[in-house]
């Protein structure tokens, strides 16, 4: 299913299929190093057939493919709250270093805070940034996000002991 596409960028589920270009994609350490580890690396085609497989059949989805000319090439998705954080949202996304620079995944979050709000009405939706990904916070402040803190040493990637920053969305 296509939730948005124009011109040459799409977002729409993931299917069966995109393992390839999903495990080429995401097998790249300069993505793994901006992502929580439970994102594999390095990340195998059997990883990607776990990941499509654990979207399918699922009420609402979380997780869409980014689809540049085509190709998947990235992931934007939310992960839900639980408990008393059952209405906050967190948001988070990678994009293939090849498309780096393009203004697509800034593209993409436009699309998709729609969607969020819409399917999940949530009261809260925020994303989390690793001190070292500046790149990301300005996709986050083009698309109306602002910073709430910073979390000082809250983060160990790669062995790096980094800031957290933690970005809002104003809904």
């Amino acid at each position: 299913m296509i939730y948005y596409q124009e011109n040459l960028l799409a977002i729409r589920t993931w299917q069966p299929g995109d393992e390839p270009f999903l495990a080429h994609h995401a097998n790249n350490y300069n993505i793994w190093k901006y992502v929580m580890d439970l994102f594999p690396h390095p990340y195998t085609y059997d990883d990607a057939l776990s990941w499509i497989e654990l979207q399918k059949d699922r009420e609402k989805i979380t997780n869409f493919a980014l689809v540049y000319d085509g190709e998947p090439v990235g992931n934007m998705g939310v992960i839900p709250g639980c408990d008393v954080y059952k209405k906050n949202l967190n948001v988070g996304y990678w994009l293939s270093e090849d498309f780096w620079g393009k203004g697509i995944t800034t593209q993409a979050l436009l699309w998709f805070i729609p969607y969020v709000i819409k399917q999940f009405e949530p009261n809260r939706l925020a994303a989390s940034v690793f001190s070292n990904n500046k790149a990301s916070m300005q996709v986050l402040m083009k698309c109306g996000f602002k910073q709430e803190a910073v979390l000082k040493n809250a983060i160990i990637k790669a062995g790096q002991v980094l800031d957290e920053h933690i970005f809002i969305y104003n809904i």
